[in-house]
């Protein structure tokens, strides 16, 4: 059974690695330093492989592919300090897919019948309705992709397909107030195209990209600088993630970068690296993850939780 953890708070590692946290609401100026020892949380009910999550209203979302990587409509629901229910089912089965809140609802985007093809769905969740919708689709087949949320009401999609990530250099983006997409053509950096890759946002309107496959294992890093109308990304080599890793994830708090998971290759990775977006360093890691994952791509979240940035690993 796939396992769900989140960092615990070592107050000395904390102090040590908090100080390039700026205020944001909810305010959270420490960084949690240490995994919570296993069956701290509840198991997921189910094991899943290539799965997505978001956090919307305080609530952890997540879409469960099965444990092989078969596209699933099944959601599950996480309270924090709470237990696993069952949430209302989303429209298409897929795997592979990326998940992001945005203006108030949750969007299940690309992803195949198997983790490894790809679709154009998009689908979204309207928690108060509590429904699932099918909104107008991507501009080409996705998966192994990734998708962040950038002033609540534009959505990027990076990377991907699973086949053809090399050559894919193109940023799509989508405005959930007029349903529609766009894109910027040859966006990323020649020869950056990759799949399985972790991706974040930061509040100071950068994206970052870091490793995932393109022919091999990567480490190298990308911060995107988003332009004044979402039209425009300016992208800038970064320094090098510690490891070349495939298939971990990522998620941004104010400007920190996290990167969990994924595999080398020979092994699992068992750390977590941050890194400083404004000073351009990887300066801090957390290490010994207990239950180290893979295929974990669209499925890394971060909250502030009693002031302190945890991040949380459901599945895979």
């Amino acid at each position: 059974m796939k396992k769900m953890y989140y960092f615990s708070v070592v107050l000395l590692l904390i102090l040590s690695i908090n100080t390039n946290l700026k205020a944001q609401t909810p305010l959270c100026t420490k960084i949690a330093g240490t995994w919570a020892p296993e069956n701290t949380y509840p198991n997921l009910p189910v094991a899943t492989f290539y799965n997505a999550a978001a956090w919307l209203n305080n609530i952890l979302y997540v879409q469960a592919p099965t444990s092989i990587g078969a596209g699933a409509t099944t959601i599950y629901k996480y309270t924090y300090g709470g237990i696993w229910t069952i949430g209302t089912h989303c429209i298409t089965p897929v795997a592979g897919a990326s998940m992001t809140a945005c203006n108030g609802k949750l969007y299940l985007i690309g992803g195949g019948a198997t983790y490894n093809t790809a679709s154009t769905t998009v689908q979204e969740f309207d928690p108060i309705a509590n429904t699932w919708a099918t909104k107008a689709p991507l501009p080409i087949a996705l998966s192994g992709h990734g998708s962040v949320c950038w002033g609540d009401s534009v959505i990027f999609v990076i990377g991907g397909p699973w086949s053809g990530s090399a050559s894919n250099l193109n940023v799509y983006y989508y405005r959930p107030a007029t349903d529609t997409w766009s894109t910027i053509s040859n966006s990323l950096p020649a020869g950056q195209g990759r799949r399985g890759f972790a991706l974040g946002i930061t509040n100071e309107n950068k994206i970052v990209m870091s490793c995932g496959y393109n022919t091999t294992y990567l480490n190298s890093t990308y911060i995107g600088t988003i332009g004044a109308d979402a039209s425009q990304i300016t992208w800038v080599a970064a320094a090098n993630a510690p490891e070349a890793l495939s298939r971990c994830g990522g998620a941004g708090y104010d400007n920190t970068f996290f990167l969990v998971g994924g595999s080398t290759s020979i092994a699992r990775n068992d750390t977590v690296f941050l890194f400083d977006v404004t000073n351009n360093v990887w300066n801090n890691k957390i290490i010994n993850n207990p239950h180290p994952v893979e295929n974990i791509y669209n499925a890394i979240t971060v909250m502030c939780v009693e002031d302190t940035v945890r991040v949380f690993q459901p599945g895979a």
